[in-house]
């Protein structure tokens, strides 16, 4: 799997707008998982409520963007593997921030992860993201 680079990610901003993004949060809540939407969630209130600098919002606002895109390195509509490239992306971006995610963005995302799924599994934020053979295996 191959994620845009960093320095390309911006070209992807275009695509976000809070809109855009809740549109198709909700639209594939329930096909990409607990996990996916838990992560652009924790991206999405760090953008929001984030003591981060501009630079670091303009790399949430890209990736978002990105996922938003339905046509980027690997088509949304390919079944099982669609979102793989998006979740790189978005776990490669969380990572460089995880500093500044603070208890009370990631109680809103897990609220909202809730509010969009029926259920929030917390053992979830303990097992890692697998891949095996190219295919994100399901992480609900």
């Amino acid at each position: 799997m191959k994620v845009p680079a960093v320095k390309d990610i911006g070209r992807y901003a275009g695509n976000y707008s809070p809109f855009a993004f809740h549109k198709k949060l909700v639209a594939v809540a329930q096909k990409v998982g607990q996990k996916l939407v838990y992560c652009v969630l924790l991206l999405y209130y760090l953008l929001l409520e984030g003591n981060i600098s501009t630079k670091d919002k303009t790399l949430i606002i890209g990736t978002l963007g990105y996922f938003i895109f339905p046509f980027d390195l690997m088509p949304d509509a390919l079944v099982g593997m669609g979102h793989a490239d998006d979740l790189g992306a978005i776990l490669i971006l969380l990572n460089s921030m995880r500093g500044a995610i603070t208890p009370d963005i990631s109680e809103k995302a897990q609220k909202k992860t809730e509010d969009l799924l029926g259920f929030f599994d917390e053992t979830m934020l303990k097992t890692p993201i697998r891949f095996k053979h190219g295919f994100l295996l399901a992480s609900q």
